[in-house]
């Protein structure tokens, strides 16, 4: 599959930097101060992309399952069953993870691996290169919720049309920064700097 060449809109001026990078230092400012704040904008960015609708009839060609969360493997074993005539294409994950998933006994030939992927970017052209998807095939997108928005507008952005399938991780309780601040932070700073590069159309992809 060829793909487009992602252009910014534009050269990236040192303007344009200075401006992201004051917008970046105001979203932190206020998340940090904020825990409403950072609860609301937790929530738009997990409901950001509802699960599509499947039906019992529906077919499902294939299931890109992005690494990173025990959630998101769980959800690659339990779709696996769901669906068993689906590829599943692993991208960003752990030899661990990979491990658990291929103990299902899977057959062989429905997992693929790509291994080279460094970011959410990288995950949606290498998904796309070994997918082979043809028009007309429904394939699902499977990771956290929070992380949904830029990868779907990723995936976009390469031609790779797929549909969200959103996990949300248990929550325990804790309410370290790491588990508050530091995930909404890291997704807000995500959006902006792929929107800057143009790796995504639009700052909040959605629907």
């Amino acid at each position: 599959m060829q793909h487009p060449v992602i252009i910014s809109g534009g050269r990236i001026t040192v303007r344009r930097i200075a401006m992201s990078l004051l917008i970046l230092w105001t979203v932190f400012y206020s998340i940090a101060k904020s825990e409403s704040l950072v609860a609301n904008l937790r929530g738009k960015l997990e409901h950001r992309f509802p699960p599509t609708t499947i039906g019992p009839d529906d077919e499902v060609a294939g299931i890109v399952v992005l690494g990173g969360h025990t959630a998101r493997v769980r959800e690659a074993i339990r779709l696996s069953q769901l669906f068993p005539r689906a590829k599943i294409i692993l991208s960003g994950w752990d030899s661990p993870d990979e491990e658990l998933l291929r103990k299902q006994n899977l057959a062989s030939g429905r997992i693929m691996i790509e291994s080279g992927a460094r970011s959410t970017f990288e995950n949606a052209i290498g998904a796309s290169r070994i997918s082979a998807a043809k028009p007309g095939e429904r394939w699902l997108l499977v990771t956290s919720a929070i992380h949904m928005p830029r990868a779907m507008g990723s995936f976009s952005a390469i031609g790779f049309v797929v549909e969200p399938w959103p996990t949300f991780a248990p929550y325990d309780g804790r309410r370290e920064i790491r588990y508050t601040v530091l995930p909404v932070m890291h997704e807000m700073i995500g959006l902006l700097a792929y929107r800057v590069v143009g790796r995504t159309q639009s700052l909040f992809p959605g629907p």
